[in-house]
């Protein structure tokens, strides 16, 4: 029995050995980033930008001034954190971004960094903390969720609903109640403890993606050639007057859905005095505003929200809009820009931050 006991010791003591040189290993190859950028997220150890979204929250906490952008993979591509940085040295820039959201995928994000902004707020020291929040509009970003895609596209956005999701429950720090809704596990103000924990399983989790695996690659190749494939016909079909999303979705009278809880959750994030909304209407190329139906429809329909947005918000909001800069030569296929495009994007937010928020980011 005593043996037992001694080679139990002895086993518990070598696995805690283990774990602790994987925690350190992790550090030495992959530190913590000093913001969280989604663009950038496969050189850091959370590897996708659910993950870093979910995880990474607590990187704001590390500065006393945060910018935080909001958007879909045309904000994630377009606006450079180091750049933008350049304007307002004084704030962390955080792009927390992902790739195909649609407003579904919008609130879960707005909801995620809610919860970690009021737990801040609730401590004494982070209270005057100033967070500005970037909130990236562009059309498709108000499509209903639910709307069929076709064509394929369903290797490239069939999944993207449950990925924020499925990082919020894969690792136990959430329960989900309903569809939409997750109660928290950890209390919010260990979510850095739990990150460090959680290293070596992500950590080996990085390091397994890189081998060779047959099936995975065969995968991943298929799925990037079917969205080149795509990207290349939503060109194609542009130079014949096709229209971009007619395709691709099913035909919907409006494109605003969802728009009571997308308020709500806007108004929560900046309802603490030092909390500030910028709403940036992001540019598409001409030629796709040309062949679509649905840029007009959000010409229109807009209006209403952004109004909403700025007549709540007790003079804490403001609207930027780039729409002017929307050369096809600026943008890589239908809504990503290039990246002299993202630089120019990023010098202009950084200028207009300054001049919405003049001596209060200072």
């Amino acid at each position: 029995m005593i043996s037992i006991s001694k080679h139990f010791i002895q086993i518990l003591f070598s696995f805690c050995v283990l774990f602790i040189t994987i925690i350190i290993s992790s550090y030495f190859f992959y530190p913590d980033p000093i913001c969280i950028d989604s663009c950038n997220v496969s050189q850091t150890l959370f590897s996708v930008e659910p993950r870093i979204v979910v995880l990474g929250r607590w990187l704001l906490r590390e500065s006393p001034n945060n910018v935080i952008i909001i958007g879909a993979s045309n904000a994630r591509d377009g606006f450079r954190p180091e750049i933008i940085k350049e304007s307002i040295p004084e704030y962390n820039i955080h792009n927390v971004s992902v790739g195909a959201a649609k407003i579904y995928q919008t609130n879960q994000i707005l909801s995620l960094l809610t919860e970690y902004i009021e737990d801040m707020a609730n401590n004494k020291s982070e209270q005057d903390k100033k967070n500005v929040f970037v909130l990236a509009f562009w059309y498709w970003l108000f499509f209903n969720t639910e709307n069929r895609l076709i064509n394929g596209d369903i290797f490239t956005r069939k999944d993207t609903e449950k990925k924020i999701s499925n990082e919020m429950i894969r690792f136990k720090l959430y329960k989900q109640k309903s569809q939409d809704l997750f109660e928290p596990i950890v209390p919010i103000h260990m979510l850095e403890n739990c990150v460090t924990l959680l290293r070596p399983y992500m950590f080996i989790d990085k390091l397994t993606s890189k081998l060779p695996i047959i099936i995975g690659s065969s995968k991943k190749v298929l799925r990037e050639y079917l969205t080149k494939k795509l990207n290349n016909e939503i060109v194609d079909n542009s130079l014949k007057g096709k229209p971009f999303c007619d395709g691709y979705t099913e035909e919907d009278d409006s494109i605003f859905v969802n728009k009571s809880l997308f308020l709500q959750n806007i108004a929560n994030l900046i309802k603490h005095k030092e909390n500030y909304l910028i709403i940036v209407d992001l540019p598409i190329p001409q030629w796709h505003s040309d062949c679509t139906k649905y840029f007009n429809l959000y010409q229109k329909e807009k209006t209403q929200i952004i109004n909403d947005l700025l007549n709540n918000s007790n003079n804490k909001a403001s609207y930027i809009n780039l729409q002017d800069m929307n050369d096809n030569s600026d943008f890589r296929d239908g809504t990503h820009p290039t990246p002299s495009a993202a630089e120019k994007w990023s010098l202009r937010l950084g200028e207009e931050l300054n001049f919405f928020f003049g001596e209060s980011l200072k």
